[in-house]
């Protein structure tokens, strides 16, 4: 049983089913069939697959009924009805069924040789063919004519009606304009053979995905299916490094005769769900990642899942508190595919499954459902009436417990024929789809979706643990509790980092305090604790935490080894900055690191000597860059159960005449006594900034500027600016180098004003002090850089 989505239209109406192939025609390979001359041999070849629906195998005969008769409305029908079921290639059908709706009629003798015309079901599979490859107007009409000429009781009558309501949908959808771009992934990936059910882990380093491509390894070799004419389905891996997506491995428990497909992965990827026709009509299984490998597949044990019925789809929320899947039962289903969620009790028991309603499901099929990482929305496929062609992506927002919003994502994301199976990312930046559109590599293919920003709002912990030693592979008794400490539910949720890397994910609550305690599973012994709060806010924020580990016979052992880790960017263009000089610097001033930023402006150091556990320090960071200002920053920070030391992201702007200096460095107002000029304490710290900073560009020349209201007379002003102004640049003068020829003072009075708080002898403007305030001020204009 292959496992992508049922297509409607898989029966031609004019046929009657026959039950057994004759052995003597069905054996003829395609090389006899390519010399064959006799029509009626052909024509019987043709009929006995086409009869059974082995689209595929009808294809020989068919082209060579059409190399015969290139112009016989028949034959073309034929071999345009094979390709439209079976082709990787959504426009080969268009030129075979244009021919074949040229000369169409109701009645039609398909086992005729001279028979000339084709059904009327050509006008049908010309128009799903032209409306797959988004030619939608000329599908409408053709919709319209086979129906008003098929009338009610043909079998494809509802599906052009259902087909017509999706074309029409096609002329007036949306476009996502959040979306940065759309693209196929490489050939690395794509195959002729078809990839679909991408799964993305949610740090999107991982990829998993079924195809259906030959392989063989030492004696063994998969096989093709009978039942689809495709080789066994299998699952695949594939790592992102260096900007690509490396050549996927198949997983060692795949067979080479049985379909295994991929629909989810717990996020710690110690488990993952999959399809297969084992058991039932179809089954959700899963493997369990233990002493270095996946083990044996085994059936999900809950029955009320896996029940008689087809269940293609199996996804488990972030938390483990949820799980959603798809099925087809008759009796509690709206028709076709629903889908259904059962939650899982504080006894670990999973609830019985309830299903989505009709906000969600509907007479057709809905399937594939994921819910992002921060449980706001449902991502899902349709293939019904809100669709634009085929199965089609939508999304429901979980507010309050209910799914609602439901809504088509629009284009790029959906085409005119089947898209399926979204997953995305923790930050909502990636996401990945399975779609089957013009320009493929062949069949289904997995498109990445880039976001013009993050679409989440997830608090979202990112941790990781790592051997000091350098060793890939962590060890897998490790376990993560973590413990909201001011949270009304003080429920502890255990986390599983990744075996192969020691990356942990959790989705936590807003405006939180939470504990990390590190476990060794098998000695109980406590390994370390960690402390972090999240935002209040409404957006998204990753929290990094780190914890370097070494083992000590059976023992675990937090490092007590430091290093510190940040990132330089551009403040204009928030982008980061590379080849940025760095020197850190402890508190007596001596120089500790020298290092430089990597492409992305982020830089790590070795690890610190003589820095003691549970102490407090303090040291400084000098940034400088050619044509950009050089700024020294101090950071505070108490050595815990952290090896990186995370310094806040450090932005730096270039040097330019005509910015204030002031505003680099972020200095605080400088205040004089009322009509003084001379320098308050207050004032003489923040002049002691601007010094620092001269001190650190000895090239950069200014001039102090310093401004009044105009609550005195104008002469009164500018004499006390200039006053104050001199001043000011005289006491910077003798703390710089040159400072002569760097510095000098000038002052503006009340001329050049920043708001509409202008006023002769009395102040009749009626600002507020604050605005008169904004006036009052004191720059350090960049003249020579």
């Amino acid at each position: 049983m292959n496992f992508f989505p049922k297509i409607a239209i898989v029966l031609c109406s004019f046929f009657i089913i026959s039950t057994a192939y004759s052995q003597e025609e069905n054996e003829k390979n395609s090389e006899n069939i390519k010399l064959e001359t006799s029509i009626p041999k052909l024509l019987k070849i043709n009929n006995d697959y086409l009869m059974n629906e082995v689209y595929d195998k009808s294809i020989a005969s068919g082209k060579r009924l059409v190399e015969l008769e290139p112009e016989n409305a028949n034959f073309n029908f034929r071999y345009g009805l094979a390709l439209n079921q079976t082709t990787s290639k959504l426009e080969e059908p268009l030129e075979f069924l244009k021919k074949a709706v040229k000369n169409t009629t109701i009645k039609v003798d398909m086992f005729n040789p001279k028979e000339k015309r084709a059904p009327i079901d050509a006008i049908f599979y010309y128009a799903i063919a032209l409306h797959r490859n988004g030619e939608v107007d000329e599908a409408i009409d053709l919709y319209k004519d086979f129906i008003l000429q098929a009338g009610e009781k043909h079998p494809f009558y509802g599906q052009a009606q259902l087909s017509l309501k999706q074309a029409n949908n096609a002329k007036v959808i949306g476009y996502d304009e959040s979306i940065k771009s759309l693209e196929p992934l490489d050939k690395t990936i794509n195959t002729e053979s078809g990839e679909f059910a991408p799964i993305i882990s949610f740090d999107g380093s991982t990829l998993y995905f079924t195809s259906s491509r030959y392989w063989k390894e030492k004696n063994k070799e998969n096989t093709i299916d009978k039942n689809t004419g495709d080789y066994y389905e299998d699952i695949y891996s594939s790592y992102y490094e260096n900007g690509n997506w490396q050549a996927p491995s198949r997983l060692n428990f795949c067979s080479p005769t049985e379909n295994e497909a991929s629909v989810s992965i717990s996020v710690d990827e110690r488990r993952i769900y999959l399809y297969s026709t084992k058991t039932g009509n179809g089954d959700i299984y899963y493997i369990d990642y233990k002493d270095g490998q996946f083990n044996d597949i085994k059936l999900l044990e809950n029955k009320e899942v896996n029940n008689d019925n087809w269940q293609p789809h199996y996804f488990v929320s972030v938390d483990n508190k949820m799980a959603f899947f798809s099925s087809e039962d008759e009796k509690d289903g709206y028709g076709g595919l629903d889908i259904y969620m059962i939650k899982r009790g504080k006894d670990g028991a999973w609830s019985s499954p309830v299903n989505l309603g009709p906000e969600i499901n509907s007479k057709y099929d809905e399937d594939a459902p994921f819910l992002t990482f921060d449980g706001k929305y449902l991502y899902f496929s349709s293939n019904g009436e809100k669709s634009i062609g085929g199965y089609d992506i939508f999304r429901a927002e979980l507010k309050d417990g209910k799914f609602t919003n439901v809504e088509n994502v629009g284009l790029p994301i959906n085409s005119t024929y089947d898209d399926l199976y979204y997953t995305v990312t923790t930050d909502g930046m990636n996401a990945l789809i399975s779609s089957f559109r013009k320009g493929g590599e062949g069949n289904m293919d997995i498109y990445q979706i880039v976001y013009n920003e993050r679409n989440s709002v997830a608090s979202a912990l990112k941790g990781r643990i790592y051997m000091m030693d350098g060793s890939a592979i962590i060890p897998e008794n490790i376990e993560i509790k973590l413990k909201c400490l001011n949270c009304e539910d003080e429920e502890i949720t255990s986390l599983l980092p990744r075996v192969r890397d020691g990356l942990f994910l959790a989705n936590l609550k807003k405006c939180k305090e939470y504990e990390i305690q590190y476990v060794n599973s098998l000695t109980k012994a406590e390994i370390a604790v960690q402390k972090l709060n999240t935002t209040c806010e409404e957006k998204y924020e990753e929290i990094e935490k780190e914890l370097g580990i070494e083992l000590d016979g059976d023992k675990i052992v937090a490092s007590k080894i430091y290093a510190f880790k940040g990132s330089i960017f551009d403040k204009e263009t928030n982008k980061g900055l590379d080849n940025v000089t760095i020197e850190i610097q402890d508190e007596k001033g001596r120089s500790v690191f020298s290092l430089t930023s990597k492409d992305d402006g982020t830089f790590t150091t070795n690890d610190l000597n003589n820095v003691k556990f549970n102490s407090n320090y303090t040291y400084k960071i000098i940034i400088s860059k050619p044509d950009y200002i050089t700024i020294l920053k101090e950071f505070t920070f108490k050595t815990e159960y952290e090896h990186y030391i995370n310094i806040d992201p450090i932005g730096i702007e270039k040097s330019q005449i005509g910015k204030n200096l002031g505003n680099v460095i972020v200095l605080n107002t400088i205040y004089y006594d009322l009509n003084s000029s001379y320098l308050r304490k207050d004032a003489k710290l923040e002049l002691n900034k601007i010094v620092e900073s001269m001190n650190l560009n000895p090239n950069i020349v200014i001039e102090l500027r310093s401004h009044t209201d105009c609550r005195e007379d104008v002469e009164y002003n500018q004499w006390l600016s200039d006053r104050r102004a001199v001043r000011a640049a005289d006491y910077i003068k003798k703390r710089i180098k040159n400072g002569e020829s760097r510095i000098s003072g000038k002052g503006y009075g009340e001329s050049e004003l920043l708001n509409n708080c202008g006023c002769d002898v009395e102040d009749t403007s009626g600002c507020s002090e604050e605005q008169h305030q904004m006036n009052r001020r004191t720059e350090f204009i960049i003249i020579q850089k």
